[in-house]
């Protein structure tokens, strides 16, 4: 076997090793890329088709029926790319004919692959010192133009979607291209012969490259263990290709057409190629570094341009959002940045493919941690650690200011309380004397106009009551209460409703017993009015357990099937005197609002399937163990 066909089987050999290893590269590790197990299938078809080019090269004439089987499946591998640029792209570009497009690629491919086996490829035809091929017939030259029709149909689609795709997701397009462009030329060579040409397929020599940059222009920005491997190949070739070259040179000058010093060229030969890796590995190492990690060099405007940005956000969302995106585009590949509000810790973050910058805040501290840069080269490492260390500098002043604002809200509104309070107290000692007299002048009026002054009367003792109770200064005095029992004394109020519970038996709350008993009562005497209103309906009181942490958040749904609350009182409802009953005061809801506001937690309207109204409160820590049972929805 010559020189040349060595080469020509080992390109064939390492392209289906290189196709086995990415298929289970795929498989392992790019789960969440659009598209992605349409792609691992296309690698796998791809190594079967090469796998038919080397059946047909060997010399062995039992194996050519098989490789002809391999190689006329390329219509339905080529629908595999088809599916695959077609998910790919609808995950940033909507498609109104994808469905079809896919069901037409499929179609030519089954047809295409159909065609092939029943009426054959061509036949082998073997020539002095160059690869067994395949001379195509007409039926083999059919097969070849309805895979470039299928191929064509999933690049067009690529092409149509690079004006709508991110910067990141254009690269990929277009890297997916390009390594197609590389691929065509590569299996280009093995018609050749087909077209009458006799000479060596050198373009074959290129078909390794094909899968490596297929799966690595599509996954670089998904792992960066991908990128690893590539910044070591690189090195590895740029020192080892030019080394080679010289020292093959220097052979060529010392051999002597009298003497063959063989031992002497090949000493000077090592030592060389020892004493330029010596001097330039560090050199490539960088170089490698800059062309697969080019955002690892910092310049010394950056980091200021990067506080600059991040001073325009305005709260932490807005942050960790500008974060990412100048992350990514700096690195050119997809960073996650997650910035943790307080009470709230990187556990609750899923797993993530991708480099992961996370900032919270630790003993009062903003501080943040790198997941999953265990594998980056010191640049792009340094790059992310610079880049958390800006991020938890900004996440501290936005949270100090926020702070601020919160602090000064709260004095603001303690002074707005307290001059309600005085204004109430007033009107309170100024109405109640004149009520009374009301009251005990009734005395001598029919039974029906009495019970109606009485009515009244009550309805206005209980507006200063809640007036007083809304503007005074109180203090809470929480302690371990079992929501259970607290639920229950204020339901034995209500008798007549139908109550459905999922509530824990032991879960305790760290409450004042006296305020929850007001929230509840307020929230049932709510349900209670809008269950009559409405003439029918039922209750449900549920609980549920945010997270499984002892101390994690508490929520306790109130849900009424009774008349809705209108649309134009939801986004006011927990406002003072904003009520949608007729006798009510208006200061329930505000009151509830409050005493949640005194326990650290909160009252939010929320919509919650199969019921009209529910309020939901949260409290947030739990100081006793508790059954941690979900609130049916």
């Amino acid at each position: 076997m010559s020189y040349l066909n060595v080469v020509y089987q080992f390109a064939l050999i390492g392209t289906i090793i290189l196709c086995l290893l990415l298929s289970i590269a795929i498989w392992k590790k790019a789960g969440d890329v659009p598209g992605i197990r349409y792609l691992l299938r296309f690698v796998l078809g791809t190594s079967a088709g090469i796998g038919g080019f080397w059946l047909i090269s060997t010399p062995d004439e039992s194996m050519w029926r098989l490789g002809e089987f391999l190689v006329a499946t390329s219509p339905l591998v080529a629908g595999l790319f088809n599916h695959f640029a077609y998910r790919f792209s609808s995950a940033f570009s909507s498609s109104a004919n994808e469905k079809s497009a896919v069901k037409i690629g499929y179609i030519i491919g089954v047809v295409g692959t159909l065609w092939s086996w029943f009426n054959g490829l061509g036949s082998p035809v073997s020539v002095e010192n160059l690869p067994r091929s395949l001379i195509l017939s007409y039926s083999g030259w059919g097969m070849v133009a309805m895979t470039l029709a299928v191929t064509t149909l999933g690049h067009a689609r690529l092409f149509a979607s690079l004006t709508t795709a991110e910067p990141q997701q254009r690269r990929q397009i277009l890297a997916v291209i390009g390594a197609s462009l590389w691929g065509f030329l590569a299996i280009a060579g093995f018609f050749l012969p087909s077209l009458g040409v006799g000479t060596f397929p050198y373009l074959v020599v290129l078909l390794p490259g094909y899968p490596v940059l297929l799966v690595y222009g599509l996954m670089r920005y998904q792992l960066m263990d991908i990128n690893v491997w590539a910044q070591r190949t690189v090195s590895w070739l740029l020192l080892t290709i030019p080394i080679t070259g010289v020292g093959v040179g220097v052979l060529v000058l010392l051999a002597s057409p009298e003497e063959n010093p063989i031992s002497l060229q090949v000493w000077m030969m090592q030592f060389f190629s020892l004493t330029a890796a010596f001097l330039l590995v560090d050199t490539i190492r960088s170089w490698a570094d800059r062309l697969i990690y080019p955002g690892s060099h910092l310049d010394h405007w950056r980091p200021q341009s990067w506080s600059a940005a991040f001073a325009e956000a305005e709260d932490l969302p807005a942050l960790a959002k500008k974060a990412r995106q100048l992350i990514s585009t700096h690195l050119k590949m997809a960073v996650a940045v997650h910035i943790l509000p307080p009470h709230e810790n990187e556990c609750d973050i899923p797993e993530s493919h991708v480099p992961t910058i996370i900032c919270h805040i630790q003993d009062n501290t903003w501080t943040h941690i790198l997941k999953g840069w265990d594998n980056a080269p010191p640049g792009p490492r340094l790059a992310g650690d610079l880049f958390g260390r800006l991020i938890s500098d900004s996440a501290h002043r936005i949270e100090h200011i926020r702070q601020a604002a919160e602090k000064a809200r709260k004095r603001e509104k303690e002074a707005h309380l307290a001059e309600l309070g005085l204004l109430a107290a007033t009107v309170a000692h100024e109405l109640r004397n004149p009520l009374n007299v009301v009251g005990m002048a009734a005395t001598g009026v029919p039974d029906e106009a009495k019970r109606e002054i009485k009515l009244q009367l009550e309805r206005m003792n209980g507006l200063i009551s809640d007036l007083l109770d809304y503007s005074k200064a109180w203090q809470i005095a929480p302690r371990s209460t079992i929501l259970l029992h607290a639920v229950e004394n204020a339901l034995s109020a209500y008798p007549h409703l139908k109550v459905t519970r999922s509530i824990p038996k032991e879960l305790q709350l760290h409450v004042d017993p006296q305020r929850l008993q007001q929230v509840l009562g307020n929230l049932l005497a709510n349900a209670n009015a809008a269950i009559q209103a409405a003439g029918r309906g039922s209750l449900e009181i549920g609980v549920c357990i945010k997270s499984e942490s002892i101390d994690g958040e508490v929520r306790v749904a109130i849900c009424n099937q009774g008349s809705p609350i209108p649309d134009n009182l939801r986004e006011k409802i927990f406002a003072p005197f904003v009520t949608c009953s007729a006798g009510g005061t208006g200061l329930g809801l505000a009151i509830v609002s409050r005493i949640m506001e005194s326990h650290g937690g909160t009252i939010r309207l929320q919509e919650l399937k199969g019921w009209q109204t529910c309020f939901v409160l949260s409290f947030p820590k739990v100081h006793a163990a508790a059954n941690k049972k979900e609130m049916e929805r």
